[in-house]
C-alpha cells in the first residue's frame, strides 16, 4: 500500500482530481482556462457514452453507429447512437467474439479470464431474458463510468503509460468521467432535475437514456435510476483503487 501511494502517485492523483472537479463545478467550469479543458473532457465523455451504446448494441445483435455532435452544440445531448433491428447472425457473431476473448484471456492474461467469463455469461443471460434494450440504454453513462474507473486504475498503478504526463491524463479523464456522471446522476436523484430530464426529447426524436429505461420496466423511475448510477460511479472510483492494491503485482509481472 505504501509503495502504491508514494509521493508521485499522490501528487498525480490529487492534482488531476482538483482539475476534474474545477471542470464540473458550476462556478468554475465556464471560466477561462478551465472552460477549454472542460470542453475537451466533455467531448471525451460523449465519445465513450455513445461508444458504450454502440458496443453493447452489437453485443446484443443490433448493428449500431455512434454519432457525436458535441463540437457543434446541436442539442443538449452530446450525440446519439443509430441502431438497427435485431439480427440473429450478428448475435451469433457477438457470442463467438466473446468466446474467443475468453480463450485469449486464459492463454495470454489469466488475471482477466474470470472477469471475461463473468461478463460473457452476463451478456448471454441478458440476451436470452429480453433485457437487452435496458442494458444498452444504461451503458451510455455506464460505459463512461467504467472507462473512467479503468483509466483511474491505470493511473494508480502507472500501467503502460509512456510518461508522467500520460499518467496524469489518465487520472484526469478517469476522475472527470466518473465524477461528471456521478454529479449528473446526483442532480436527477436529489436536486429535482429529473422532471426536466424526463420531458426533454433529444433531437426531437428520442427520450434520454434513463427515461427510456424507466419506460421499459414498470415501477422504475429516473429518480431511482439516478440513485443507482450515483452508487455505480462511487463503486467504480473506489473499486479502481482497491483493484490497484490487489492486482498491481499481477500486471507488473506480465
Amino acid at each position: 500500500m505504501s509503495h502504491l501511494l508514494d509521493r508521485a502517485t499522490l501528487l498525480t492523483m490529487t492534482s488531476a482530481f482538483i482539475v476534474a472537479l474545477l471542470c464540473i463545478l458550476p462556478g468554475t467550469r465556464g471560466q477561462f482556462p478551465v472552460a477549454i479543458i472542460a470542453a475537451g473532457l466533455h467531448i471525451g465523455d460523449a465519445l465513450f457514452h455513445e461508444m458504450g451504446h454502440t458496443v453493447f448494441a452489437w453485443l446484443f445483435g443490433r448493428p449500431a453507429i455512434p454519432m457525436i455532435f458535441t463540437l457543434f452544440g446541436a442539442d443538449q445531448a452530446g450525440g446519439m447512437t443509430l441502431q438497427w433491428n435485431y439480427s440473429w447472425p450478428v448475435q451469433v457473431a457477438a457470442f463467438a467474439v466473446l468466446a474467443y476473448a475468453c480463450y485469449r484471456a486464459r492463454e495470454d492474461m489469466p488475471v482477466l479470464f474470470l472477469p471475461a467469463i463473468v461478463f460473457s455469461l452476463f451478456i448471454v443471460l441478458v440476451a436470452v431474458t429480453g433485457y437487452a434494450k435496458l442494458v444498452i440504454a444504461f451503458m451510455g453513462h455506464g460505459s463512461s463510468i467504467l472507462v473512467g474507473g479503468f483509466l483511474l486504475f491505470r493511473a494508480w498503478i502507472y500501467l503502460d503509460s509512456r510518461s508522467a504526463y500520460e499518467r496524469w491524463l489518465n487520472a484526469l479523464f478517469g476522475f472527470f468521467l466518473t465524477l461528471y456522471n456521478l454529479s449528473f446522476s446526483y442532480g436527477l436523484a436529489f436536486k429535482g432535475d429529473a422532471q426536466d430530464y424526463s420531458e426533454h426529447v433529444a433531437f426531437g426524436i428520442a427520450h434520454n437514456d434513463f427515461m427510456v429505461m424507466a419506460t421499459l420496466v414498470p415501477g422504475w423511475s429516473v429518480h431511482g435510476i439516478g440513485i443507482f448510477t450515483v452508487l455505480y460511479a462511487a463503486f467504480s472510483m473506489i473499486g479502481s483503487l482497491v483493484a490497484a492494491i490487489y492486482l498491481r503485482s499481477d500486471f507488473r509481472e506480465m
